[in-house]
């Protein structure tokens, strides 16, 4: 990613000039899609889905969806030299869901109000529930990793 770091801090790769460029092409990008409220996004990277992002309200995503976007983004910009592009059916987006849905959950208690929910299974994940209703549910496909540091 062109970043270098001697500490290896993750913020060094977002400091970069290099990477920030990056990240404002794609917030330009995705602009037209935020027109209307929306409780959260399914991520696709080269035609397959790699996570998602919910929230219980439009109001938190909206005030997140920023963060959660230059995230998936530099994951994207980290596989940069991949170049297969496949859309992503909406039988796909249910046939994930269902994965998660079928996946093993566990909930512990928390220091505050609510109960940590934690999935297992072919997809991951963490969901925080508030007074019976989840705050945020991320969920994630696992895939091979590489250090984004050098």
């Amino acid at each position: 990613m062109e970043a270098d770091s001697k500490t290896q801090d993750f913020q060094s790769v977002y400091e970069s000039s290099h990477v920030r460029r990056q990240l404002d092409d794609y917030r330009r990008q995705f602009r037209k899609l935020w027109y209307r409220p929306q409780a959260g996004l399914v991520v696709c990277r080269f035609g397959r889905i790699v996570g998602a992002d919910i929230f219980g309200e439009s109001r938190l995503f909206e005030a997140l969806r920023r963060k959660i976007l230059d995230s998936y983004a530099l994951d994207r910009l980290h596989f940069a030299e991949t170049r297969i592009y496949k859309s992503v059916t909406p039988q796909e987006v249910r046939d994930f869901v269902d994965r998660v849905v079928r996946a093993g959950i566990q909930t512990e208690g928390t220091p505050e109000i609510g109960r940590s929910i934690t999935i297992g299974g072919p997809i991951t994940g963490t969901a925080l529930p508030v007074h019976g209703a989840v705050l945020h549910l991320n969920l994630v496909e696992p895939v091979a990793v590489r250090p984004l540091l050098r």
